[in-house]
């Protein structure tokens, strides 16, 4: 098993579960809330077609650290919205732990 394969594996299975987690407590209520989801449905996409290609951990790590970048975007415009429901707040810290496990899977945030 590649050695990038079961932190991108993590990543994926957490935003899965925010998407579930969104729907319920969130939902249409915030005007963010389709984009918010749209993005992590990409990220979380784009990390499934890594896992599923034999490309490699070389491979893994730039998908990585081009939804790494994705996901500190995220981040960043969450810490501007308004208004804030405590379930954005809390979307902000599972991204984090989203994003440390990227990097466990060899993301950069830094571009090369």
């Amino acid at each position: 098993m590649r050695r990038h394969r079961q932190p991108l594996q993590a990543a994926i299975s957490e935003l899965a579960g925010l998407d579930m987690w969104l729907a319920a407590d969130l939902g249409v209520q915030h005007p963010s809330y389709g984009a918010i989801c749209g993005a992590l449905q990409d990220v979380r996409g784009a990390l499934q077609r890594a896992v599923d290609s034999p490309h490699g951990d070389a491979a893994d790590a730039e998908v990585a650290s081009r939804q790494l970048r994705t996901l500190m975007a995220l981040r960043a415009m969450l810490a501007e919205l308004e208004p804030k429901p405590a379930e954005l707040i809390d979307l902000e810290d599972r991204l984090g732990w989203v994003c440390d496990q990227l990097v466990r899977a060899g993301g950069r945030a830094d571009p090369r």
